[in-house]
C-alpha cells in the first residue's frame, strides 16, 4: 500500500481518502478492524483487530473512525485469510446473522490459508456473508484470489486500475440512496379511475431494509377530485444490492369534479435516504381521444386489429354490424373506437384459442386467416382471450342463475383451470405476433414491429362487503351472493394473472407485447353490474320472471348472450382505461422480431412419423342434465391423436356454448353451440401431436337450468398406427439397407479379385 498507482498517487493516501468519502455519507454505525496486529494464530499470523477500541459495541463516532483511518500506516504481512476469519467470527458473536465484508487489496495474501478457503467456510457455518471485492492495481495472482472470495460469498469483483477508480468503487457501498420512477396518467375522465405505477430500486452494494412507500395528495383541490385513496401507505420490503419493487394505487375520482391533481410518492428506509417523485394529472369531463394516448398508440405503422373473444367483439352493446350474425361484431367496441377509421374486426362472440388460431366459427374463417387476408397492413392488434377457454361465461350466467358455490369441487376445478391458463395463452399470442410481425408484413411497414396489447378481463362485480348483487326478484338465488362475489373476483383476478404472466414471458423473450392493466377497474367503484348505472349488461326483472317461469329461452337468445358484457357506456370506458394506461407506458419494441419458430419440436416430429395414418371418428354422448358438477363421467374414451370427437350432447341450456377440452397439459379443441333444444351435436379434433398415455376429455358447458356443469371422461390415447407394424417395417427396411450393403460390398469384392 506504500506504492503508487498508474497515476503516479500514493495507494495508502487514496484508500484513506476512499474510507472518508464513504464515512461522511453512512447513516450507519461503522467500526474499523486493521489487520496485521493483535496475537499471532497458530500459522503465525496476526490476523489484527479493532482498531483503538472502535468495536460495534461501543457505537464509535464516525469522526473518531475517520480520525483513525488518517493515521494509519502500512507494514507487516498481508494475512488475509486470518483477518477474514477472525472478522467472521467477531461478528457472529456480536449476534450478527449476516453481513457484508468489503475486501480492498493490492496484492496478494502472504501469510496463513488463503483467504477463497475461509469465505468457503464461513459460507458453510450458515453464516450469509457477502465479500465484495476490489483490486486496487492489482497482480494477477492477486486478483484470481480476490475473484474466487467475491465468487464463493455471491459477490462480484471490480478492478480499481487507479486512486479515482477505488473512490469510485467504494462509494458504492456509502448508504444506499433509493432510486424511484413514477408513471401516471396525464389526463382522465371524471368518474374514471386513475392508476399510478411506483418502482423502487436500490441501485447501490448495500441491501435496503424494509420501509415504505406513499401517495400523498398535496393540491389544496384534491380530495374534491379524489375523495379517498385505498391504503396510500405501503411496506417496502427489504431490497437486495440491485433489487426493485412495484406498487400500483388506483384513485378513484368523483364524477363532474374535473380540475388538476396534484400527487406526491415518497419512498423511504431506515437506511437510506427518502426520495420523492412529484407529478400531476387533469381530470376533465369530456372523453379522452386517441390524441390523448401515449407513444405506444399514436401513429402505428398500420391499421388497428381487433382478435379474441365477446369482450373484443362489442357483446353487449345492442348495436352490431349484422345483427343475424352470432360474432356480434360492433363498430362500438374499445378497439374500434381506438383504432378509429380504417379499424378491422375478426374478433368473433364465443371464441377460444382454438378459434382465434385455428377453427372456423359461425361459419367464419379462424381470425388469423381472416387476419391475413386483410388487404391492409396491420399495425397494431388488441386481443381478449382466454375467459371462454376455461368457462368463464357460463360459470358467471351459473352464478347469477343459481348457487355457482355450493359444490366447492367445481370452484377448485375452476381457480386450477385459470391458473393453469398461461400456457396455451403464451402459445395464442405467439401466433398472433408471428401472424402480425410476419416478413411480408414487417418488410411492408419499412421494418416496423407491429405490438400486439393485450386486453384484461374487467372486473364487474362490486366487493362483498357491500352485499349481495343484483337480485331483482326477491326470494330468489338470481345475482351474486357474497359468496359468489368473492369466487368471482378470486376467479378473475387468476385468469388475468395467468395473462399478465404470459406478456411478461414473451417480453422477457423480446416479443412486441403489452398488458393494459388499467382494464381491470374501470367500472371500479361506481359503474359494476351491481350499481344503479352499470357498465355491464344486468339481469332485468322481466327476465328473472321468465326464467322462474320456467321459459329458459328468455325474451331472446341474444339478450341472454350479452348478459354481464360490457355495454357501450363500458366500451367508453374501457377504450378511456387503455389511453390512460398508455400515458405511462414507456413503448419497447425491439429493432427487430425474435427468431421465428420452427416446426422441429417434438409435436411436429410424431406428426411426420404418424401422419399417414387416417383419424378415426370417436362417438361421445352424454345427458349434462343427469351429471353431478364436476364428478367424472362412467364413459371411458379410447382414441389415438389426431381422431375425430364426435359430440352428441343433450341438457344443455337453449342456445348456449360448450367448451370442449383435454387435459394433460390444458389444451382447448374447441366450442359448440347448442340449439334450441339443449343439444349439441357436433365436432372436434385430437391434436395430432397429443402424446399416448392417460388423459382427459372435459366439457365446460351451462345445464338446462343455467347452472355450471363440468364433466370429466377418461381418454386414453393411443398412438395413431400400430406401433408393432411400423416396427416391422423399420426393420425390413433395415434388413434391405444391409443386404445392399452386403451385396454392394461382395460386388466390389468380386471386382476386386478380378482386377488381381
Amino acid at each position: 500500500m506504500n506504492d503508487k498507482d498508474g497515476q503516479g498517487k500514493n495507494k495508502l493516501d487514496a484508500a484513506k481518502a476512499a474510507m472518508t468519502d464513504l464515512l461522511r455519507n453512512s447513516n450507519s454505525a461503522v467500526s474499523l478492524w486493521t489487520y496485521p496486529g493483535g496475537l499471532t494464530d497458530e500459522s503465525g499470523c496476526s490476523p489484527g483487530g479493532w482498531y483503538g477500541g472502535l468495536h460495534p459495541a461501543n457505537n464509535p463516532d464516525p469522526t473518531d473512525v475517520d480520525a483513525s483511518i488518517r493515521v494509519l500506516t502500512a507494514n507487516g504481512d498481508t494475512p488475509t485469510g486470518p483477518a477474514l476469519q477472525q472478522v467472521g467470527e467477531e461478528l457472529q458473536k456480536a449476534g450478527h446473522r449476516s453481513a457484508t465484508i468489503l475486501l480492498v487489496s493490492d496484492g496478494e495474501s502472504n501469510c496463513g490459508p488463503p483467504p477463497c478457503e475461509i469465505a468457503r467456510q464461513l459460507v458453510s457455518t450458515g453464516f450469509d456473508v457477502r465479500i465484495p471485492t476490489v483490486g486496487f492495481d492489482i497482480s494477477a495472482q492477486g486478483r484470481e484470489e480476490l475473484e474466487c472470495v467475491a465468487s464463493v460469498t455471491e459477490a462480484q469483483y471490480v478492478d480499481a486500475a487507479d486512486t479515482e477508480a477505488l473512490r469510485t468503487e467504494i462509494g458504492r457501498y456509502q448508504a444506499a440512496t433509493l432510486e424511484l420512477e413514477v408513471k401516471g396518467p396525464t389526463k382522465i375522465v371524471a368518474g374514471r379511475a386513475a392508476t399510478l405505477t411506483a418502482v423502487v430500486t436500490n441501485p447501490s452494494n448495500v441491501a435496503v431494509s424494509a420501509g415504505q412507500v406513499s401517495l400523498l395528495l398535496v393540491g389544496h383541490d384534491n380530495r374534491r377530485i379524489v375523495p379517498t385513496i385505498l391504503a396510500p401507505r405501503r411496506r417496502l420490503p427489504a431490497l437486495a444490492p440491485g433489487q426493485s419493487r412495484e406498487l400500483t394505487w388506483t384513485m378513484s375520482t368523483a364524477p363532474q369534479q374535473t380540475g388538476t391533481v396534484e400527487w406526491r410518492v415518497v419512498a423511504s428506509a431506515p437506511t437510506s435516504r427518502a426520495v420523492v417523485s412529484d407529478g400531476t394529472f387533469k381530470v376533465v369531463n369530456s372523453g379522452l381521444a386517441i390524441g390523448d394516448a401515449g407513444k405506444i398508440l399514436r401513429q402505428p405503422a398500420g391499421v388497428t386489429v381487433v382478435l379474441g373473444d365477446s369482450f373484443s367483439s362489442g357483446e353487449g352493446i345492442g348495436k352490431y354490424e349484422d345483427e343475424l350474425h352470432a360474432c356480434h361484431r360492433s363498430p362500438q367496441a374499445y378497439g374500434m373506437l381506438l383504432g378509429g377509421q380504417g379499424a378491422q374486426m375478426v374478433a368473433c362472440s364465443g371464441a377460444t384459442t382454438k378459434e382465434v388460431t385455428a377453427s372456423p366459427q359461425h361459419d367464419t374463417p379462424p381470425q388469423l386467416t381472416a387476419l391475413d387476408a386483410l388487404p391492409q397492413v396491420p399495425g397494431l392488434a388488441y386481443i381478449t382471450v382466454g375467459g371462454n377457454d376455461i368457462g368463464f361465461a357460463n360459470i358467471v350466467k351459473g352464478c347469477m342463475m343459481g348457487d355457482c358455490v355450493a359444490d366447492g369441487q367445481k370452484v377448485t376445478d375452476a381457480f386450477v383451470d385459470a391458473k393453469e391458463a398461461k400456457g396455451m395463452l403464451v402459445d395464442t399470442y405467439l401466433q398472433v405476433l408471428d401472424e402480425i410481425n410476419s416478413a411480408d408484413k414487417v418488410s411492408a411497414r419499412k421494418g416496423k414491429l407491429a405490438p400486439l396489447i393485450v386486453s384484461p378481463y374487467p372486473d364487474m362485480l362490486w366487493g362483498a362487503n357491500r352485499g349481495a348483487c343484483m337480485s331483482p326478484v326477491a326470494g330468489t338465488d338470481l345475482g351474486f351472493s357474497a359468496k359468489e362475489l368473492t369466487f368471482g373476483k378470486q376467479l378473475l383476478g387468476l385468469l388475468n394473472g395467468s395473462a399478465r404472466k404470459a406478456v411478461e414471458e414473451l417480453q422477457g423473450r423480446g416479443y412486441p407485447i403489452y398488458f393494459a392493466e388499467d382494464v381491470v377497474d374501470f367500472a371500479q367503484p361506481l359503474h359494476t353490474i351491481c350499481d344503479k348505472s352499470p357498465y355491464f349488461v344486468p339481469i332485468a326483472a322481466l327476465d328473472a320472471i321468465r326464467r322462474y317461469a320456467d321459459d329458459v329461452t328468455f325474451a331472446n337468445a341474444h339478450r341472454l348472450n350479452e348478459l354481464a358484457h360490457p355495454n357501450q357506456d363500458g366500451h367508453y370506458a374501457w377504450a378511456e382505461a387503455i389511453v390512460a394506461w398508455s400515458q405511462r407506458v414507456e413503448p419497447q419494441l425491439p429493432v427487430s422480431y425474435p427468431e421465428r419458430r420452427s416446426n422441429s419440436g417434438l409435436g411436429a416430429l410424431l406428426k411426420k412419423i404418424f401422419g399417414w395414418s387416417a383419424p378415426s371418428e370417436v362417438v361421445v354422448r352424454h345427458d349434462l342434465s343427469t351429471s353431478a358438477g364436476a364428478e367424472p363421467s362412467e364413459m371411458e374414451i379410447t382414441a389415438k391423436a389426431g381422431d375425430k370427437i364426435q359430440l352428441d350432447l343433450r341438457g344443455l341450456a337453449p342456445n348456449s356454448r360448450i367448451v370442449v377440452r383435454v387435459h394433460s397439459h390444458p389444451v382447448t379443441l374447441g366450442s359448440l353451440e347448442a340449439d334450441a333444444e339443449g343439444q349439441v351435436r357436433g365436432q372436434v379434433n385430437l391434436p395430432p401431436e397429443l402424446l399416448p398415455g392417460e388423459h382427459r376429455l372435459v366439457i365446460l358447458g351451462s345445464a338446462s337450468d343455467w347452472a355450471f356443469k363440468r364433466v370429466e371422461m377418461p381418454l386414453q390415447v393411443g398412438a395413431p398406427v400400430n406401433l408393432t407394424r411400423l416396427l416391422l417395417l423399420v426393420l425390413s427396411l433395415g434388413a434391405l439397407l444391409a443386404g445392399g450393403v452386403l451385396q454392394v460390398s461382395a460386388r466390389r469384392r468380386g471386382q476386386a479379385a478380378r482386377k488381381r
